[in-house]
C-alpha cells in the first residue's frame, strides 16, 4: 500500500540558487542539491521534480511528498528541477555528485515529424554516439550496449555482464498531450528513430516504485535487467528494473 507522508510545500526543496550561462545550442542551469535529511539517497531529475529514494522507510519530510515504494521511500520536490528561466522546450538534467544540471530539452535534436496521432523522432536521444538497442515504456527508456564511452551524463549506466545498461528517466515527449498517453518505441535499426503514438493515459503498470498522480517513480538509482530471465523467478524486467509478476 502506496501511504503519502507529507504534501509539497513551498519549503526548502524548492529553493535553489541557480547559476545559468550558454551552454552549445542552448543554456545550461547549475544548482546545490537538496537532499531529504538523512542518509542513503539516490538523487534524479525528471519534468521538472527532483526524486530522491532510498531501500529504507523514511519518516515525515518537511516540504517535499514521500510514499512508501515497499521497504523503502520515494520523495518528490515538484518544480525544484525547473531553473528560473524559460526554455523554448523545457529543461531536462541529471544530478552530478552535489549539484543538479539542467539544460534545454531537445537542443541540437531533429524536430518530432507528426501526422495525427503518430509522431516520428529521427535521430532520438540514446546513451552515445555508439549503437544501441532500446525499450521504451513507463516514461523511461532503457538501452543495452556494448560499449560504455563518450556516455550523455542524463543516462545512469552500469555494466552488466559482457554489455551495458543505460537508464533515462525523463525521456522527450512529442508536443501536446498527456505525457502518459504516448506509447513509444525505438527502432533500432535506425531508419525511423523513435515512434510514438497517442493514446488514452494509463495508470502505472506494475511500478517498480511509487505511482504518484498515474505516474511511476522508480525506487531503484540503476537498471538491473533487460530480460526477464535476468530477474528471479516469478519476476519480471520493467524497464530496467526487475517486479514480481
Amino acid at each position: 500500500m502506496i501511504l503519502a507522508f507529507s504534501l509539497l510545500s513551498s519549503g526548502c526543496a524548492a529553493s535553489r540558487n541557480w547559476a545559468c550561462a550558454g551552454f552549445g545550442p542552448g543554456r545550461r542551469c547549475v544548482a546545490p542539491l537538496v537532499r531529504p535529511p538523512g542518509a542513503g539517497w539516490d538523487c534524479y531529475v525528471s519534468g521538472g521534480t527532483l526524486a530522491c529514494v532510498r531501500p529504507t522507510w523514511a519518516p515525515q519530510v518537511p516540504g517535499w511528498t514521500c510514499v512508501a515504494a515497499g521497504v523503502g521511500t520515494v520523495c518528490l520536490a515538484a518544480g525544484a528541477a525547473e531553473p528560473p528561466e524559460a526554455s523554448p522546450d523545457g529543461w531536462q538534467g541529471y544530478v552530478a555528485g552535489e549539484r543538479v544540471v539542467m539544460l534545454w530539452r531537445r537542443a541540437g535534436n531533429d524536430p518530432w515529424r507528426c501526422a495525427g496521432a503518430q509522431c516520428v523522432e529521427r535521430h532520438p536521444d540514446r546513451p552515445s554516439a555508439d549503437e544501441w538497442e532500446c525499450v521504451d515504456d513507463d516514461n523511461r527508456v532503457l538501452c543495452r550496449g556494448r560499449f560504455m564511452r563518450g556516455i550523455d551524463p542524463r543516462w545512469r549506466c552500469v555494466p552488466f555482464g559482457d554489455r551495458f545498461l543505460c537508464l533515462d528517466r525523463d525521456p522527450d515527449d512529442p508536443p501536446g498531450g498527456d505525457p502518459r498517453a504516448w506509447r513509444c518505441f525505438y527502432d533500432d535499426s535506425t531508419r525511423t528513430g523513435r515512434n510514438c503514438a497517442r493514446g488514452e493515459p494509463r495508470p502505472c503498470r506494475r511500478c517498480p516504485g511509487a505511482c504518484v498522480s498515474g505516474r511511476c517513480w522508480p525506487s531503484r538509482g540503476v537498471p538491473g535487467c533487460y530480460f526477464d530471465a535476468d530477474c528471479l523467478p516469478d519476476w519480471v524486467c520493467r524497464v530496467g528494473i526487475c517486479v514480481a509478476a
